[in-house]
């Protein structure tokens, strides 16, 4: 079988199946083998859409700190070289991050509340925005950045430095 029925077959297992959980080595395995060294872009997006499944859809099949941990791994990928789907991942795995630690409220995609700084992370959305290749990406990363910038729920001077801290990363990245 090809990658995308492993995956599906694997996302079935994790989702209808017993509540089991990945271990880290697990995860390890399938990390290294369908993004360090995937065959092309489409596998290693196979894997990133397959943990925004999971991840959406199985309360116990990616512990919180496995989700921590396969955002770190994501972290360390080549922002230069990031896919959409590789990118949806990643700010998925921020939100759902950050919304853990009560650090961010979501009603919806739009409809955030920033609720504690500084968030898990945000530095990996920078680095997408400000450094990709696809433009698509970096729109996306621009606008997420923007919306948490019109979305901070802190106190005033919190927001101050915020925003300063925010004017400041964009200038030292021109």
């Amino acid at each position: 079988p090809g990658g995308e029925q492993r995956v599906e077959f694997l996302n079935f297992c994790m989702v209808q199946g017993p509540q089991i959980a990945l271990t880290q080595a697990q995860l390890d395995v399938l990390w290294n083998r369908c993004v360090v060294c995937g065959s092309c872009v489409g596998e290693r997006d196979l894997i990133f859409r397959w943990v925004e499944q999971v991840r959406t859809n199985s309360v116990s099949a990616i512990e919180p700190e496995a989700t921590r941990y396969l955002f770190r791994r994501a972290s360390e990928l080549s922002a230069e070289s990031l896919s959409p789907t590789a990118y949806a991942c990643i700010e998925y795995l921020f939100r759902w991050i950050n919304w853990r630690e009560q650090r961010f409220a979501q009603q919806d995609q739009s409809n955030i509340s920033v609720l504690d700084v500084p968030l898990h992370g945000v530095q990996t959305l920078w680095a997408a925005a400000l450094r990709t290749r696809d433009e698509a990406v970096g729109v996306r990363a621009i606008r997420f950045l923007v919306l948490l910038h019109h979305s901070l729920q802190i106190e005033a001077s919190r927001v101050r430095q915020q925003q300063r801290e925010f004017v400041s990363s964009c200038m030292s990245s021109l």
